[in-house]
């Protein structure tokens, strides 16, 4: 295992982060990803030098050779702000990671967040904000000096304990243009 991975930890405090109003279409994104995924072919290797790398308008990630993206626009909060879910996933559709990107936040909405509850750890090299819903997605949220709000999203231990070292292999490769943290 990698050194600069951490596994989290599973307790029922956890709360989505409220602040952030693409939350409650996390599970469209992850639906909807499901819905386009083609004949399995088994689990994804963790060599991570054979894996493909999306570039996103403002962040890159990278993901299994066999895996998919699927984009998704998703309804903003206001005029000014433009939100969109990244869907990668299994060619099963039994194993997703997504990406929910926030552009032109609110310098409200960038205190909101900085200031919600949830337990601060590092994923990536960046601070974030990790929360577990009681349906068991796990978040991890971070918003960049450039005020995009970005939340990782993948199902959490209890759901699917077998795929944790891979969705925390995937998200380890997250990488925002502006690494800098607004909070």
């Amino acid at each position: 295992m990698p050194a600069h991975r951490r596994e989290y930890p599973v307790s029922s405090t956890h709360r989505i982060l409220p602040v952030v109003p693409c939350c409650f279409v996390l599970l469209t994104v992850l639906a909807l990803a499901a819905c386009g995924a083609t004949s399995a072919s088994g689990t994804p290797t963790s060599d991570t030098a054979s894996w493909q790398t999306y570039l996103g308008p403002h962040f890159s990630l990278s993901f299994a050779p066999d895996w998919k993206v699927k984009t998704l626009p998703l309804k903003a909060s206001n005029a000014a702000q433009s939100a969109t879910g990244y869907a990668f996933y299994s060619p099963d559709g039994k194993q997703e990671v997504a990406v929910i990107e926030e552009d032109g936040v609110t310098t409200a909405t960038v205190h909101n967040v900085c200031n919600a509850t949830g337990t601060r750890v590092t994923v990536a090299g960046l601070p974030m904000r990790y929360a577990l819903a009681p349906n068991g997605v796990r978040s991890f949220t971070f918003v960049s000096t450039k005020n995009i709000v970005y939340t990782l999203v993948s199902e959490g231990p209890g759901n699917q304990p077998q795929n944790q070292g891979l969705y925390n292999s995937v998200m380890a490769t997250f990488k925002p243009d502006a690494a800098g943290s607004a909070c």
